[in-house]
């Protein structure tokens, strides 16, 4: 009976396991930053031998025409054996980006960025050291843990540059499994991937019936669409107020269009309504179409 109750308990935990086991785009190399462009990005450690005077071991920087610029930057002695807290935060409305590691703090605000995708990158160095990133959160979502193996290791993650978010997690640089006081070298890069979003709305319709009205619409091209809402209002120019329940799932890929259909029966006879479309990309970006307008009228049969 004991053994029976512990593999019970055993299986039930590797269960739980698998279930929250975590899906990442993760890269082990250079080939992280193929066919993307840097826009900002942090540094915890940046060496330059040839003038120590130029040594930071934290760093904002930002891509230019010209190149590569600090744009903040302060000294860092990392504790020694812990692994060490780090944030990244962005303000869509300001630009302004914060970078925490450990006790120290950079800021610093950018001109209106354009980027669309987040990499989390580390490298072990030449000794064979290597880095552990755990605990990695980017807006409370959990991401998976990172660790180099003396090599390269990468995390990628798609994001909306109009709108907020934080990246958390902690850090620390190892030698066979000992946690070491040296700075790891890992980034945070911000970067333009040209990552395009757009539904192509080939037709929007509005038909009424008797004490409802149906909404067809058809697209042309759906990029990285997850899928559609409906809105209504009483005048073309007043409140729309969202009359599906739950998204309207995309039903195609990217590249393809397809036709989709929504009643209305929230809706009374003789009264004049007006309808947008709303389609929601992978970033959820929110773009409306419309209105189209329709009048519910009671029908009567002639068969008696």
């Amino acid at each position: 009976m004991k053994k029976t109750v512990f593999l019970t308990i055993v299986l039930f935990m590797l269960s739980a396991a698998a279930a929250f086991a975590c899906e990442c785009n993760t890269c082990t190399s250079w080939e992280c930053l193929d066919a993307c462009e840097k826009v900002f990005f942090t540094t915890a450690r940046y060496g330059n031998q040839e003038n120590p005077a130029q040594t930071w071991e934290l760093a904002i920087w930002e891509r230019t025409d010209t190149g590569e610029e600090i744009r903040a930057q302060d000294d860092y002695e990392f504790p020694n054996g812990s692994r060490v807290p780090f944030s990244l935060t962005y303000d869509a409305e300001t630009g302004q980006l914060t970078y925490v590691l450990g006790n120290k703090t950079l800021v610093y605000t950018f001109d209106d960025p354009l980027f669309d995708t987040i990499l989390i990158f580390a490298k072990g160095n030449q000794n064979g050291n290597d880095v552990w990133l755990d605990r990695i959160y980017i807006n409370g979502d959990d991401q998976c843990d990172l660790r180099t193996n003396g090599g390269y290791v990468g995390l990628k993650k798609l994001v909306n540059p109009r709108q907020d978010f934080v990246i958390t997690g902690k850090v620390a640089l190892y030698w066979d499994e000992e946690p070491l006081n040296e700075v790891p070298g890992f980034h945070i890069m911000l970067m333009d991937c040209e990552i395009l979003t757009a539904v192509t709305l080939a037709s929007f319709e509005a038909s009424a019936g008797s004490g409802q009205v149906k909404l067809e619409w058809e697209t042309s091209d759906e990029t990285d669409n997850l899928g559609f809402n409906v809105y209504r209002a009483a005048e073309a120019e007043g409140f729309y107020e969202q009359v599906n329940e739950s998204l309207i799932l995309s039903k195609v890929g990217t590249g393809i269009g397809t036709t989709y259909d929504f009643t209305d029966r929230g809706v009374q006879n003789r009264e004049n309504y007006f309808y947008m479309l709303e389609d929601v990309d992978i970033f959820g970006v929110k773009t409306r179409h419309g209105p189209v307008e329709a009048t519910p009228l009671l029908l009567y049969s002639i068969f008696k």
